[in-house]
């Protein structure tokens, strides 16, 4: 028989300080991933956070929620959950533990659901579970500024396993022509990295948020910072126990405030860059994307960048129109999923969607 255990901030601090999670085979979320949930500024004390399966004494899945708060344009709060992982153990499936979990994370958030970044298998799973409907896609554009296929092939076929040190030899002989033509001076721009979010940055912030949606404030952009999902680090014992990424080679988390020649703020931005693949989450900015993307290009080189996906509009357009990143990009586009009855709730109210909603920021 299935049983579903549930935890909050509480019980999921227990669950990391108690002895058997490192003795066991598999956990449920990582350490630093834990401790990220529980500092997460709107969760409640009451919200259920990670959700367990368990078969007798054996874990077979789990479900994670992030809490979260959306605004309407007509004054209305509404406090949800972004459903953030999914996992059964391989051994266990066609126990119906995924509907299981489903049906427990649903009822303890009040069918109060969305989801994003999720694989195809289990967007498949999702619609035909009859809880969900499908929000408009969120357009991106990702640029491949070196050859990285070392990475990029070989999880998709053995083959390419098998051709890793050719592989990494033929990315590596590119990416040394690709860095003696491609080299860019600092921008002539007042780019500086963020390390207080003073009370000028605060209300800069403050004016260029937006009124509706999930208004990534200064508490929720330094939460972002401070506790991320992902620590630089090769794989552990400890970061293969569990199915999820939690470790990278390279991982970068900053901040950024651009000014022009008065001192004046005009755009304020966090990046992340994982192996080399760097994402913006949260930007904020004032006609400024000339400016923005002169920090990129330079950001670019100071990194190593390989690809990078945007998610803002504008950007991209100023990047695209000015032909500013010489490199081969392709469209991209970010899947949504909302609980029925939420979206009845809220009157289907068109949600306007960021890069860095949700869990996206983190992974």
């Amino acid at each position: 028989m299935i049983e579903i255990r549930q935890l909050n901030k509480n019980a999921l601090q227990a669950y990391i300080d108690d002895p058997e999670y490192h003795q066991s085979t598999h956990v449920a979320i990582a350490k630093h991933r834990a401790v990220s949930h529980i500092h997460n500024p709107r969760a409640k004390s009451e919200d259920i956070l990670l959700f367990l399966a368990f078969e007798g004494n054996q874990m077979v899945g789990y479900l994670g929620a992030l809490p979260d708060d959306l605004f309407l344009a007509n004054g209305l709060q509404y406090h949800f959950a972004w459903m953030s992982c999914l996992w059964i153990d391989p051994e266990q499936r066609g126990k119906s533990i995924a509907k299981k979990l489903l049906a427990s994370c649903f009822l303890a958030w009040n069918n109060r659901i969305i989801l994003t970044e999720y694989t195809g298998p289990a967007g498949n799973l999702y619609q035909k579970s009859g809880l969900f409907d499908i929000l408009p896609e969120l357009q991106g554009r990702r640029w491949y500024i070196q050859a990285d296929l070392s990475r990029i092939l070989p999880p998709k076929k053995r083959i390419f396993q098998q051709l890793l040190p050719l592989l990494k030899l033929s990315d590596w002989a590119v990416n040394a022509v690709l860095q003696m033509t491609k080299r860019c001076a600092q921008p002539i721009i007042e780019l500086t990295e963020v390390t207080d979010f003073n009370p000028v940055l605060t209300l800069f912030i403050e004016q260029k948020m937006k009124v509706v949606g999930f208004r990534q404030n200064v508490e929720i952009i330094r939460w972002m910072s401070e506790y991320p999902w992902i620590t630089e680090s090769s794989p552990t014992v400890e970061s293969s126990r569990y199915y999820f990424s939690s470790v990278a080679q390279q991982f970068v988390c900053k901040s950024y405030t651009i000014c022009d020649k008065n001192g004046e703020i005009i755009a304020f931005f966090l990046i992340t860059i994982r192996d080399g693949h760097l994402k913006m989450p949260v930007i904020y900015h004032d006609a400024a994307a000339q400016n923005v993307v002169l920090a990129l290009q330079w950001l670019i080189q100071e990194f190593k960048v390989k690809t990078m996906t945007l998610y803002d509009a504008e950007i991209i357009e100023y990047i695209l129109k000015h032909n500013k990143i010489k490199s081969f990009s392709k469209a991209m586009s970010r899947n949504y999923m909302i609980g029925c009855t939420f979206w009845e709730e809220i009157g289907h109210f068109e949600i306007p969607l960021h890069a860095g909603d949700g869990d996206t920021a983190f992974t």
